[in-house]
């Protein structure tokens, strides 16, 4: 059940707080979500068709919570970073590579202002938090007013959300 499953989250959760804060060791934590799917229940444009998005959580409960963790993890001496979402893609970026063996997506573009006004809520919330550094990615992915997908034709994305190695390393 969802109950269930939040639960056993929220056990998993506190045990990774628990031992980070417990290992002098480390000094700085980073964290990643997915924000905007969590507190909408949706994915980015034609998605919802394909994925099958967790049910949302309220933003105040996903908002305060965040701000819990932060809170705990500043108390035990960590510098908390907080990087937001990368843009969600509506379409696989696999098929952005030209192949023999498929035909390659005609619009591999993503605009900017869709991704920010799908995060707009989100970052919103973000800038409301406290004793954590905020790190936007948009900027990085979107240096104008298209996102980037592929760069010095390397794949950023391995799949819709998650990126590639050198999407990880992208600055």
């Amino acid at each position: 059940t969802d109950l269930e499953k939040s639960l056993y989250c929220k056990e998993r959760i506190e045990q990774a707080l628990d031992i980070i804060k417990s290992k002098n060791d480390i000094k700085e934590v980073y964290y990643f979500s997915r924000g905007p799917i969590y507190i909408t229940g949706k994915s980015f444009g034609d998605l919802e068709k394909i994925l099958q998005p967790p049910h949302p959580i309220s933003p105040d409960i996903f908002f305060s919570s965040l701000q819990q963790s932060i809170n705990l993890l500043n108390e035990s001496g960590k510098k908390v970073y907080y990087v937001t979402e990368n843009p969600e893609l509506e379409f696989s970026p696999v098929k952005c590579i030209p192949r023999a063996i498929h035909i390659t997506e005609t619009n591999c573009m993503l605009e900017k202002k869709r991704v920010m006004d799908r995060q707009y809520k989100y970052l919103k919330e973000l800038e409301k938090l406290k004793n954590v550094q905020v790190i936007n990615t948009t900027d990085i992915f979107c240096p104008d007013d298209q996102c980037q997908i592929l760069k010095d034709g390397t794949l950023l994305y391995s799949d819709f959300d998650h990126l590639s190695l050198a999407g990880s390393k992208l600055q």
